[in-house]
């Protein structure tokens, strides 16, 4: 399998088992076409997964994307919590 790199200084796109391997790392797994968290910690939240061109995932992306979006959900959740708790 060839890897494809995107740009110069770009790290090489991941393969399939590597995502699947990272994803199971960092506590997530796939439910039909979203990736969701698996801890626990952020239930009832699903993220699409980054695309290169019209079908190819782009892995490293949707990595990136994913774990960004939980910690930003899980900061608001808790600042919800934090909020809700002062009204």
């Amino acid at each position: 399998m060839k890897r494809v790199t995107a740009s110069y200084g770009s790290k090489p796109q991941m393969s399939s088992a590597e995502f699947t391997a990272a994803l199971k790392r960092h506590g997530f797994h796939i439910v039909r076409a979203k990736i969701e968290d698996a801890t626990g910690k952020c239930p009832g939240v699903g993220w699409s997964a980054v695309l290169r061109g019209r079908t190819a995932i782009d892995y490293n992306k949707t990595l990136a994307k994913v774990i960004e979006a939980r910690d930003a959900e899980l900061v608001r959740r808790g600042l919800d919590k934090i909020t809700g708790e002062s009204d």
